[in-house]
């Protein structure tokens, strides 16, 4: 929680002054790689998008799903694709049958 705050504080600081233009250095990568997601848990999905730096979306398969953990089983955009830092990955979750 306190590490979200600080790097979302740090990111407002550096719009605010406008850091990069005046150091050269933003501390972080505009572009990132989209991370490979697919057959992972929601919650492992989740941190892997987080420390990718990209927001997920998440599509259920399944309208009704089971009391299950969910498992990706597609994404978009594929992994290794370049994107800029917070762009939005769409994934689709499965349940296994019970």
């Amino acid at each position: 929680m306190v590490w979200h705050f600080l790097d979302d504080l740090s990111d407002m600081l550096a719009g605010w002054l406008d850091f990069d233009t005046y150091s050269g250095y933003s501390g972080r990568s505009k572009r990132v790689t989209a991370p490979d997601l697919a057959g992972l848990d929601i919650n492992d999905a989740r941190y892997n998008a987080m420390r990718a730096g990209v927001k997920l979306d998440i599509v259920l398969l399944d309208p009704d799903p089971p009391a299950t953990r969910g498992f990706v089983a597609k994404q978009d955009p594929a992994p290794g694709k370049d994107l800029r830092r917070d762009a939005t990955v769409t994934v689709w979750l499965d349940f296994p049958p019970q």
